[in-house]
């Protein structure tokens, strides 16, 4: 099929083509339509353009070379779950002294600004600001426990406290989230 043959389908019908055949046209149909989606996501979380750069590439041979693992069902979540995977060990690789980047340069990624994905990486960013803007215990508890998926144990031994503080931290870190960021869902809405 030719490239306009697949403008018309939908991601999961076009990846069934690449799964199946392992067909060309349908992966760089499938590229076009989530390239800058994905890099911008690995540049909101990774916060580096050289390790979101190598966290996109990774992303997008892992979603050709695993594509048999595709077994139906919504693409955009399966193609973002990957990312993520991604993203996450990549994050876990730097220094904290990454640099910050700004909405505005996660926007200008994102060349339609009707683009639903737009409303969740600026969610993102302000959740990332927010968490920056944390106290140095809080801010590490918050990171462990959903960033980098430690158990409320694994954090009370890293932090070097009591499991019920570990706990305390993890849910007054949640408290002042949501505090801080209030104001974005009053905006959305």
């Amino acid at each position: 099929m030719a490239r306009g043959d697949y403008t018309q389908r939908t991601d999961e019908e076009i990846f069934t083509a690449v799964r199946d055949r392992a067909d060309q046209a349908a992966f760089r149909e499938i590229y076009r339509r989530y390239s800058k989606r994905i890099f911008a996501y690995c540049l909101q979380i990774i916060k580096n353009y050289d390790a979101a750069e190598d966290a996109f590439q990774t992303t997008m041979t892992a979603v050709y070379e695993k594509r048999d693992y595709f077994i139906g069902g919504n693409f955009s979540a399966w193609i973002f779950t990957i990312a993520k995977n991604n993203c996450i060990t990549a994050w876990k690789k730097l220094d904290e002294a990454a640099s910050i980047i700004s909405i505005e340069e996660v926007e200008s990624l994102i060349s339609d600004g009707r683009d639903p994905l737009a409303r969740d990486i600026i969610l993102n960013d302000a959740l990332m600001k927010a968490i920056a803007s944390l106290g140095k215990d809080y801010r590490e508890a918050i990171e462990m426990r959903y960033i980098k998926d430690f158990t409320f144990e694994q954090i009370a031994k890293n932090a070097n406290i009591s499991l019920p503080l570990a706990k305390i931290r993890v849910a007054r870190a949640k408290q002042k989230l949501q505090e801080i960021l209030s104001p974005y869902f009053k905006e959305l809405k």
